[in-house]
């Protein structure tokens, strides 16, 4: 069995925010488009993964067990994407530096290089 990580992310996000209304916009497709991953994922798993209520959904037992082995499957991935990104030889991201006004701008441009 393959699942689909966009299915398995809608998962874990509909956990988290308890209703499809409040899924979608987070994961930025249509409401319809939210039901239809959770559909596809309890076709794979053969299993109900949410239940409706209320105003929103619950997860089933084995819903929230796929969505609890979701998080850190999609943690693993994100961070084996930020590793693979990482081993090309450049670094990237944001330094911020607090510098003193006495060291003035000519210290200051010279630090930048």
């Amino acid at each position: 069995m393959s699942l689909n990580t966009d299915d398995l992310e809608a998962l874990v996000v509909l956990a988290e925010m308890g209703s499809v209304s409040m899924a979608a916009p987070r994961l930025h497709i249509t409401q319809p488009a939210v039901t239809r991953r959770i559909q596809r994922l309890e076709a794979q798993v053969d299993a109900r993964l949410v239940v409706p209520h209320g105003r929103g959904v619950m997860l089933t037992l084995a819903g929230e067990r796929l969505a609890a082995r979701g998080r850190v499957l999609l943690a693993a991935m994100r961070d084996a994407a930020d590793e693979a990104k990482e081993s090309d030889g450049f670094l990237s991201g944001t330094v911020n530096a607090a510098v003193p006004p006495s060291l003035g701008p000519d210290t200051v441009a010279d630090m930048v290089e």
